[in-house]
C-alpha cells in the first residue's frame, strides 16, 4: 500500500516510514503515514528507517528505529510519547512563576483559570502542564500518527496515579486541522489560543543530539512548518476566535509571528530555550 495522505510532509529522501498491520488494526487512521507491511520483520528486510507497531505489553503504539542517526546518539531504540515524566508535584513543577503560566494569564493567589485552545498538541507536555495549573484544554493535533501517539499517551497517564489522572482529565484531545476546527468554534468558547509551530532548528545546532521525539516529529512534520501559508492562516485564525489572549511559543532566537493587527506580541515571557509571546485581545 503506498503513502498517501500525508505523505508529502514526509522526509521522503532521507525517512522512510512503515505501519504495521497491527498497529494499523488499533488505529485505521495511521495506515496512511506510511507504507503499511505485516510485521516489523517486513521492515527490516524492505530498509525502512523506521516502523510504527503495537506494543502488546504496553498496549500502546511504539515506533521502533531501524536505522541509527547521529541526532539520537548513534542508537536505534525505540520511541512512546510519555507525558508522566513532566515535573507536575515539585515545587518548581507546580510554580506559577513559570513563564507559560504568566503567559497565559495565571496570577498567584487568583483561582481563575484560563479555558484553553492548544491548536498544535504535538508532544502534550505543554497541555498537559497547563492542565496541572488547572486549567481545562482543548488539544487539536492534525497528523494521525502524532494524535495516536499522544492518546495513548495521554490514556497511560490516567493509569495508577490518582493526582495524574486528575490532570488528563482536563485534557480533551481530539484530531483534524485546527484552522477547520476554529473556525467552527462557539463565540468566546476559549479565553486562551495556544500555539507552539515547529521552527527550524538553529544551524549551530545541526550537529548537536536532539531530544529523540523533537527529531521524530521534525521527520513527521518537516523544518520549516513556523514559516509556511499554514502557520500564518493559524495564527490569523487564533487572532480572531480567543476571548482574551493568543499566546505562541517561539525558540528565543526567533522572530514574533505578526500580522496587520498585531506587529508585535505586547509581553513575553521568556524561559531558557524559550519565550512566550501574548497578543491580547483588544
Amino acid at each position: 500500500m503506498g503513502r498517501v495522505g500525508y505523505n508529502v510532509l514526509m522526509q521522503e529522501d532521507s525517512f522512510r516510514l512503515a505501519v504495521t498491520k497491527g498497529a494499523a488494526d488499533h488505529y485505521a487512521m495511521i495506515s496512511d503515514v506510511g507504507e503499511l507491511v505485516e510485521d516489523q520483520g517486513q521492515a527490516v528486510i524492505k530498509g525502512f528507517d523506521a516502523v510504527v507497531d503495537w506494543d502488546k505489553n504496553d498496549e500502546r503504539l511504539i515506533v521502533r528505529f531501524l536505522k541509527m542517526d547521529k541526532k539520537m546518539g548513534g542508537k536505534l531504540g525505540s520511541l512512546q510519547f510519555d507525558l508522566t515524566g513532566i515535573d507536575v508535584k515539585s515545587g518548581h513543577g507546580r510554580s506559577l512563576k513559570q513563564p507559560i503560566a504568566k503567559a497565559v494569564g495565571i496570577k498567584r493567589g487568583d483561582a481563575w483559570r484560563p479555558k484553553v485552545l492548544d491548536c498544535t498538541a504535538g508532544l502534550g507536555e505543554d497541555g498537559f502542564l497547563l492542565a496541572a495549573f488547572g486549567c481545562e484544554v482543548t488539544l487539536i493535533e492534525q497528523h494521525p500518527l502524532v494524535y495516536a501517539m499522544l492518546r495513548d499517551a495521554i490514556n497511560k497517564a490516567g493509569q495508577g496515579d490518582e493526582g495524574l489522572a486528575e490532570i488528563v482529565g482536563r485534557m480533551d484531545l481530539r484530531p483534524g486541522n485546527a484552522i477547520t476546527t476554529m473556525r467552527e468554534l462557539e463565540s468566546d468558547a476559549y479565553d486562551v489560543v495556544y500555539l507552539d509551530p515547529m521552527y527550524p532548528e538553529k544551524k549551530r545546532h545541526v550537529s548537536a543530539r536532539t531530544k529523540k521525539s523533537i527529531w521524530f516529529l521534525r521527520q513527521l512534520l518537516g523544518h520549516d512548518e513556523a514559516d509556511s501559508d499554514n502557520t500564518v492562516g493559524l495564527f490569523e485564525q487564533a487572532i480572531a476566535v480567543a476571548n482574551k489572549r493568543v499566546v505562541v511559543k517561539r525558540p528565543n532566537h526567533a522572530p514574533p509571528l505578526i500580522n496587520e493587527a498585531h506587529k508585535k506580541p505586547e509581553a513575553s515571557h521568556k524561559g531558557k530555550s524559550f519565550r512566550f509571546d501574548v497578543y491580547p485581545r483588544h
